[in-house]
């Protein structure tokens, strides 16, 4: 039986996050949506908003996709609520570089 989990406003999830650190200038927005959440991502040094896909809740974990056209770069984030003001984010991405062979 699949368990419909109700979103609302006031969700401790809901709102814009930033990691604590400041070390990168993405900023990830949760908004409540119909089952799940809404997900927006933006990187603020360059204006530049990701694709957002494959956003599933558990209850527990919110896990979404963020894609960044400008890189090629698909980061998949794992978010759990620490606290009414924290998150901890588990994260994995796929790069990609270009290599050029070493002469010896």
């Amino acid at each position: 039986m699949t368990e419909v989990v109700h979103i609302n406003s006031n969700h401790p999830l809901v709102g814009t996050w930033q990691p604590a650190d400041d070390f990168s200038d993405v900023r990830i927005t949760i908004e409540p949506g119909n089952d799940t959440f809404a997900v927006s991502a933006v990187d603020l040094s360059d204006s530049e908003e990701a694709e957002v896909s494959a956003i599933f809740f558990d209850g527990d974990y919110l896990e979404f996709s963020l894609y960044w056209s400008s890189t090629g770069r698909r980061v998949t984030h794992k978010f759990l609520c620490q606290s009414q003001d924290t998150v901890s984010s588990t994260y994995s991405y796929v790069g990609q570089e270009i290599w050029q062979r070493h002469e010896t």
